[in-house]
């Protein structure tokens, strides 16, 4: 299914003050992620479908045109050649402007594809938005005269209404797509780099030295004074007495 009916919401549901400022790029990279991809796709797919499915339509109508007027009163001859002409002197303006109409689509589907998977910044992206907002806009004006011309124009402003609508989802899913990779990686301090701190080089042990703790076998009593000798001690260093 190419058209996300649901981005319709999302576009309209956007807190847009607080977005412009998170969507602005800012250096920042980013992978866009495969639902945005997705959407930026299906939406520029979509946005081709709609330009030729208006210039067959207006094709198709133009032929209708000639029929309805000219069957019942002229020979077949004479509507073939009309048709004949019709093709002849407008078939190359029809493809061009079917050309020149899906150029900018053609262009979002191949930078989307050449992109996919690839860290990018969101400066490119950020001009798809914008370009797809300002068709947005141009589209609602454009179904707004359809709407106004319902009337005057009757089938034709019916396959005109239709053709623009079909291009309003593809352009709504290419913005929403275009946005959410920008709130990733839009208007976000880049964090600096910080410096690596020297290692202090650590401090050796200083071994300790205990005590030497004398065994009382090793002590024994001077037989004359009674001070506390060596045992291995012959005199006493208090009264010289020999032990």
């Amino acid at each position: 299914m190419i058209f996300h009916i649901e981005n319709i919401k999302k576009l309209f549901t956007y807190n847009w003050p607080e977005l412009i400022k998170s969507i602005f790029p800012n250096g920042n990279k980013g992978v866009v992620s495969e639902e945005d991809s997705k959407y930026i796709q299906d939406g520029a797919i979509t946005r081709i479908i709609a330009v030729i499915f208006i210039r067959v339509a207006g094709i198709g109508y133009a032929f209708y045109y000639v029929l309805h007027r000219y069957v019942g009163i002229s020979s077949s001859n004479y509507i073939n050649g009309i048709i004949s002409r019709t093709l002849s002197s407008n078939l190359e303006k029809w493809l061009t402007a079917i050309v020149v109409a899906a150029i900018i689509p053609i262009a979002i589907l191949i930078i989307n594809k050449v992109n996919k998977g690839k860290e990018k910044n969101s400066w490119t992206f950020f001009v798809i938005l914008i370009l797809s907002l300002y068709e947005i806009i141009s589209l609602l004006f454009q179904a707004k005269t359809w709407i106004f011309l319902l009337i005057s124009y009757g089938f034709f402003a019916v396959i005109a209404l239709i053709g623009l609508a079909i291009d309003f989802f593809g352009t709504v899913s290419v913005a929403v797509g275009c946005i959410n990779f920008c709130k990733q990686n839009g208007n976000k301090p880049v964090q600096p780099v910080q410096p690596v701190q020297p290692v202090q080089p650590v401090q050796p042990v200083q071994p300790v030295e205990m005590p030497i703790v004398e065994s009382q076998n090793n002590f024994k009593f001077c037989s004359k004074c009674g001070a506390q000798i060596l045992s291995t001690a012959v005199f006493c260093p208090h009264c010289g007495n020999k032990n």
